[in-house]
């Protein structure tokens, strides 16, 4: 039987509750005990909830940064997984009474750092309860509380989480496949502010399931959309999305004396009616066709044939939709067939007939890719009087484009528009179109209103520091990942000698966007370093990649100067002129 069960609806407080008037001022206390420290703070919080004291919002800050600092210290010990969760449910109250949309951003990262930091322990499933229960009736992303269900039960299909998961599931599913379900009505609140969960009966949920497309062992038949590709020379990206998580497997074999085929298996799916043809021809140089069938076992089978022989492939999967990513390398047959049509991206080359700047000089940073982070129905952060992170992100990169195009270099950005683009889309475009550099552009935020600067991310297995891996969470929030997933992901993936190269450029561009801005406005520009963190964009990225962290929406000062013309211009000049020294760096080291 599971002994912990903290704050929301679905469990009861195990805690006791201390003198409401008792408040840790550190958690790192000499001589105090962990779990001491942990139970404090649950009073505090309890007093919170409970008194007046929960109407100053400075209160509630005091008690996170507590929180964050007790789990910093002890992340190994019995506090450290119920901290956070404490920390998720602190965060999740604060957005009740404040409704600023990171306050509830903050909340679904610390209950998704439970289940990533500590998969095996007995939070992790009520953690992703809790996190599907905030996209449902928080945020009603009915689509994203989906694939968290999906996510804990295939997990933890025998948790205590577990039955909650199939009802809830069975009762927000409105998918033509399958028969409705009567949840019963509207979620209801309790009078102390918590969920009442509102589920189907036991009988509605079983008349449901049977009309389910099922595979012969009776499990539930997992829908496979239409395939997307990108392609360069050398280079070639297949996406294959899928309605939930599922198993996979993949193997290649010859397929005469230059051709290849590789397989790729997928367990309890089914092809989508979406899907028009068997055969999807490519035609690319590298990659012929793909083939897709469904087999007797009650699975998907994709064909990828190749017009040649692959120097190397790599398969993985994410989440938020769910899909498997095939990445093709080799050389491509010396007669190529037109290419397809080029995914939407809006691509300026220097105008001219003459060698660019870049190219007369010899140096071996030609093509940049610009990636404005978020967009389309993706807002990222928003500040307290409502600018969006997406909006901030497009101009600037509109911004550095312009100055980079004076500079003498060919730049393509991967959106110039308020459109919605996957995470690994954004890298596909940069591989596809052979790209020396590939910059992510992005606008942080945080609790503390005082947070403020500049900080420039590099991929990497681990994340530098608790906060790295927090900004990371964030960014990654299109993806449903764990950490400890993606860092498999990485691991696989990364290569060393790019991230090497990564993390000259990253050094250049943030030295110098930092003396830039300093020169201009002071001190008052905090220098928050070159850090590493499994960041999804820049996955399988294979050229030298950064993420650029340019401020943070959430201090007001830093708010009002993302919005100033002057601030940006110098801003982008900084960013450049990193970027144009790490060029020069390069060739002057190939001579």
């Amino acid at each position: 039987m599971k002994h912990y069960r903290l704050f929301y609806n679905f469990g009861l407080c195990w805690l006791p509750v201390l003198l409401l008037g008792l408040l840790v001022a550190s958690p790192a206390a000499a001589g105090v005990d962990p779990e001491e420290q942990f139970q404090r703070l649950h009073g505090y919080y309890q007093r919170l909830m409970n008194t007046e004291a929960g109407d100053a919002r400075e209160n509630w800050q005091r008690a996170a940064a507590a929180l964050q600092q007790l789990h910093r210290q002890q992340a190994r010990q019995a506090v450290g997984p119920k901290s956070l969760y404490l920390l998720g449910n602190l965060y999740h109250q604060m957005y009740r009474r404040s409704g600023i949309p990171l306050d509830l951003a903050e909340a679904v990262t610390s209950l998704q750092d439970v289940q990533g930091l500590y998969p095996d322990h007995p939070l992790a499933d009520d953690a992703l309860f809790y996190v599907a229960h905030i996209f449902f009736y928080e945020r009603q992303d009915r689509q994203r509380a989906e694939q968290i269900l999906g996510r804990l039960l295939k997990l933890y299909p025998t948790g205590d989480m577990a039955a909650g998961a199939r009802a809830m599931l069975a009762s927000i599913r409105p998918d033509a496949d399958r028969a409705k379900v009567d949840s019963g009505g509207k979620p209801v609140i309790r009078a102390d502010g918590k969920y009442k969960q509102a589920v189907a009966s036991r009988g509605k949920i079983e008349q449901a399931r049977r009309t389910v497309d099922r595979a012969p062992n009776g499990e539930e038949r997992i829908a496979v959309m239409p395939v997307r590709y990108w392609s360069s020379d050398s280079y070639t990206r297949v996406v294959v999305e899928t309605e939930s998580p599922l198993n996979f497997r993949s193997h290649l074999r010859e397929n005469g004396d230059s051709a290849q085929r590789l397989y790729l298996d997928l367990d309890g799916a089914r092809l989508s009616p979406r899907i028009g043809s068997p055969i999807k021809q490519v035609a690319d140089g590298l990659l012929k066709q793909i083939q897709h069938t469904e087999t007797a076992a009650g699975g998907v089978r994709l064909i990828l044939d190749t017009q040649t022989r692959l120097d190397d492939y790599k398969v993985f999967s994410l989440d938020n939709p769910h899909r498997v990513v095939i990445d093709l390398i080799g050389q491509p047959v010396p007669t190529l067939p037109p290419l397809p049509d080029p995914p939407p991206v809006m691509a300026r080359p220097a105008t001219g007939d003459s060698l660019s700047l870049a190219q007369q000089l010899g140096m071996g940073v030609r093509r940049i890719v610009i990636d404005p982070g978020h967009g389309g129905r993706d807002p990222g952060a928003i500040s307290p009087s409502g600018i969006k992170e997406k909006d901030v992100n497009l101009r600037i990169s509109r911004l550095l484009a312009t100055e980079l195009r004076r500079l003498g270099h060919e730049v393509i950005l991967t959106r110039d528009r308020d459109i919605f683009l996957p995470l690994e889309e954004r890298t596909a475009i940069a591989n596809s179109h052979g790209a020396d550099l590939f910059i992510s552009v992005h606008v942080n935020a945080a609790a503390n209103r005082q947070a403020r600067g500049v900080e420039t991310y590099i991929l990497d297995v681990v994340a530098s520091d608790d906060h790295a891996m927090r900004v990371a969470a964030r960014e990654n929030a299109s993806s449903a990942r764990s950490f400890g997933e993606l860092q498999g992901i990485v691991q696989e993936l990364l290569n060393h000698a790019k991230l090497q190269e990564s993390q000259q450029l990253a050094e250049f561009v943030h030295q110098t966007t930092m003396n830039t801005m300093r020169g201009a406005y002071g001190e008052k520009i905090e220098d928050r370093g070159v850090r590493r963190a499994p960041f999804v964009v820049l996955i399988g990225a294979r050229m030298p990649a950064l993420l650029l962290e340019v401020g943070f929406l959430s201090n007001p000062e830093e708010e009002r100067l993302l919005s100033d013309e002057r601030y940006l211009a110098r801003l982008v000049q900084g960013i450049a002129g990193g970027v144009k020294q790490y060029a020069t760096n390069l060739s002057l080291a190939g001579r």
